[in-house]
């Protein structure tokens, strides 16, 4: 997060239409994204992990496709994309993943290979390219930082690193998994080139997508389905039970339609020492009462009632509640908590589970997932099995345990000074620990927050989405925020929660205003603001205070604005909240600055460092350093603003906030120029330049130079002020025009690729 900076924003012309389905459409200037009404899930996007030749000899039956998919995947090849399609239970995420792994292997994608399951068949889990698009970028190794928000610069960004590794001949293998139609992948196909493309789906998809290729994937031949039992059964056998004939061997394979899904579970009975004759006799009994069902569905689902049949009571109903989980996979503490259960019984009890093939390996340790076709029987089985209040409290208990994970997690945002824990390494450590957590828990989360909503647990939905707000500003997730906040939101009104809602509330406003929807943000924070002295919340009413009068600054109600301020100020003070204070006080500097009241501004910048040091809360301190220097400095007092763009360094540089560091050492330049100290005013803007283009995102860069430039044109640099301008349009890519103000044009460029930002404190 960022405080209020004096750059005017631009203005913006906002049109709204619907999008079929999806939510609202907004544009803005000629940018256009939606805003998401409800976010169902989120894409978990993982690396290939490469696998040498020997291990693909596992994946039994399949020899002739393994060689057929190596030879299409070669970057050398003229194939781009490449459909697998079949039956569901056919194996086609299993031959994805070994080809994948052995091309990666072989070194043939230098660029990464990445493979994301598009959960094509599950309406409640299915993501879409807008999705997938800021988890690829973080996947292919994009730092977070340099990933734009919106998603439509998401997908520019995405297109632009594919050409990238391109022109670098670095290709990228993409592995789609489980797509339902050719329309959910057709924004993640890259352009012609080295890159492959490897899709899963039950439908034939390769008639719909240029260029590319089909591969249908039929059941196991009778000779590979028999091989696939017994190796499974040997594998599974510890000597201890009598192996099955030949013939009865054929006879299990047909009865699961050849389907490697179905010949790995009945392999697993056997290895429980279900007799071979016997499960041979149920198998048949099962088909006959499932014979409404196609051959396919007839065979698995013989064998989930089979499987299902052998558990233990336990385990069965365990089996059931798992399906609870809002997200695509569980980790084992999820588990537990869900089935109120200890560590290691749930442990125990999740083994047994993927030993009978009812479980899968998630993308990370520890973690599990389920087939698709076994999430649906277990959703049957749990409806059957369950009483209504035995659910409701196991939903209840899950989505608990992931609302009260979530405050634990959020947390490690905060900084040291404010968590009464030390700036140092580990902190460093644990951050980045909880940040990978989210990365993975995100789409549980997502729908977390769908099912309370919905389930009738407002205050669990409304408590997750709220300690969602730093993560989802760290990555910019701009629709997700919206969206979770969104349904809270109507949860918490639905309710009558007017403590929720005003916290809800304060943080959509915050998000309205990055997005400079600034009518909307303001509406937003006041509502947050009159529900927080309604129900007496005052760190709420403070902080609503705090984020009312920015919005008010930038909408240029100055005397709103100061009076909103003054009056968080006297919260803040009251609470003895000294980092809420702080902003108030800076925010309030700002507005002095912006009408012209500099001694006054001045005093509210040192007022909020006081107060700041006093609570040893270094992490706000660095930008208020920053104005108090440009103020100082457009004051003409150009000592003391050199000395306080210092210290803004100094701390940024100790804080790793590269952005505040370029902008306090820009304007630094600036103040060395106005001191007639040329060459070291050089050497400021050239390392100022080289931070802001290390931003990478180009919205972050440009918008950064832009700031820098307005604020050096402030302080009576109209030199440096130029010079940052025309950096700007050479990033951009855009001569400077003939008898057209610098600032002007970087300004219009900006509004017109939609390259906005507004910052918050």
């Amino acid at each position: 997060m960022t405080p209020d900076e004096n750059a005017e924003p631009p203005a913006v012309v906002q049109m709204t239409g619907t999008a079929a389905g999806s939510g609202t459409v907004f544009q803005a200037a000629r940018d256009m994204y939606v805003r998401f009404d409800a976010v169902r899930s989120s894409a978990v996007v993982v690396p290939v992990q490469p696998s040498p030749p020997a291990a693909h000899d596992l994946l039994i039956g399949r020899a002739a496709e393994q060689q057929e998919l190596y030879r299409l995947l070669d970057p050398r090849s003229d194939t781009a994309v490449t459909v697998v399609s079949g039956l569901a239970g056919v194996g086609k995420t299993a031959l994805a993943r070994h080809a994948a792994a052995r091309v990666a292997h072989d070194s043939l994608f230098p660029g990464g290979a990445v493979m994301v399951n598009l959960h094509g068949y599950e309406s409640a889990l299915s993501v879409n390219a807008a999705q997938v698009f800021g988890a690829m970028l973080r996947a292919l190794g994009q730092a977070p930082s340099d990933i734009p928000s919106r998603l439509s610069e998401q997908a520019a960004a995405y297109h632009y690193l594919l050409a990238q590794r391109a022109t670098a001949n670095r290709p990228v293998l993409l592995v789609l998994d489980n797509a339902s139609t050719a329309g959910q992948i057709a924004d993640l196909l890259p352009a012609p080139g080295p890159h492959r493309v490897l899709v899963t789906s039950r439908e034939v998809l390769a008639p719909r997508i240029p260029a590319a290729r089909g591969m249908r994937l039929a059941p196991l031949a009778a000779g590979g389905a028999a091989d696939l039992l017994t190796a499974t059964v040997a594998r599974h056998d510890a000597g201890t039970i009598r192996p099955p004939t030949v013939a009865t061997i054929a006879v299990l394979a047909d009865l699961c339609g050849h389907l490697p899904l179905a010949l790995e579970i009945v392999a697993a009975l056997i290895a429980t020492g279900y007799a071979p004759e016997q499960l041979t006799a149920a198998l048949q009994d099962t088909h006959t009462r499932l014979s409404f069902l196609d051959d396919g569905e007839r065979a698995v689902r013989a064998a989930f009632d089979l499987s299902f049949g052998r558990l233990a009571p336990e385990e069965a109903a365990s089996f059931a509640l798992l399906s609870l989980n809002p997200g695509p996979e569980l980790a084992t503490e999820t588990a537990a908590a869900l089935l109120a259960r200890s560590h290691s019984d749930t442990r125990r009890t999740i083994t047994a589970l993927y030993r009978a093939h009812l479980l899968e390996a998630g993308a990370d340790a520890d973690r599990w997932s389920m087939h698709d076709l076994l999430r649906l029987y277990a959703d049957a089985v749990l409806v059957q099995q369950h009483t209504p209040e035995g659910r409701h409290e196991a939903l209840q208990r899950v989505l608990q345990h992931y609302s009260d994970r979530v405050w634990t997690e959020e947390r490690c945002f905060y900084p040291p000074e404010k968590t009464g824990e030390a700036h140092d390494e580990r902190w460093v450590q644990r951050r980045q620990q909880a940040i990978e957590w989210f990365d993975l828990e995100l789409p549980n989360l997502i729908g977390a927050i769908n099912r309370a909503a919905a389930g009738g647990l407002p205050d669990l939905s409304v408590r997750i989405a709220s300690h969602l707000f730093h993560y989802f500003d760290h990555y910019r997730l701009w629709p997700e925020w919206e969206a979770t906040s969104r349904t809270a939101l109507n949860a918490a009104r639905a309710s009558g929660d007017g403590m929720a809602q005003a916290r809800l509330l304060c943080s959509l406003g915050l998000l309205l205003r990055e997005q400079h929807r600034l009518e909307e943000a303001r509406d937003a924070q006041t509502e947050s603001l009159e529900l927080a002295r309604e129900t007496g919340d005052a760190v709420r009413e403070g902080w609503a205070g705090v984020h009312l009068g920015g919005v008010l600054r930038d909408l240029r109600n100055y005397p709103a604005a100061a009076e909103v301020l003054r009056r968080a100020v006297e919260v803040f003070a009251r609470l003895g909240d000294a980092h809420g204070q702080g902003w108030a006080h800076h925010n309030l500097g700002s507005v002095h600055a912006a009408t012209g009241r500099l001694d006054v501004a001045v005093g509210a910048y040192e007022e909020s460092i006081r107060v700041r040091t006093r609570a040893g809360d270094s992490y706000g301190a660095v930008f208020t350093w920053t104005q108090l220097g440009a103020a100082h400095a457009m004051a003409g007092q150009l000592t003391r603003a050199a000395d306080c763009l210092q210290q803004s360094m100094d701390l940024s540089r100790r804080l790793n906030y590269t952005d505040e560091g370029a902008l306090a050492q820009g304007l630094m330049s600036s103040v060395c120029a106005l001191q007639d100290k040329h060459d070291l005013a050089s050497d400021h803007r050239r390392a100022a330049f080289a931070a802001i283009r290390s931003l990478a995102a180009l919205d972050k860069s440009v918008i950064a130079l832009s700031e820098l430039g307005t604020q050096q044109a402030d302080i009576g640099d109209r030199t440096g002020a130029e010079h940052t301008y025309r950096a700007a349009l050479d990033l951009l890519g855009v001569q400077p025009a003939e008898r057209h103000r610098l600032a002007d044009q970087v300004a219009e460029e900006i509004a017109r690729l939609a390259l906005r930002s507004a910052p918050t404190a």
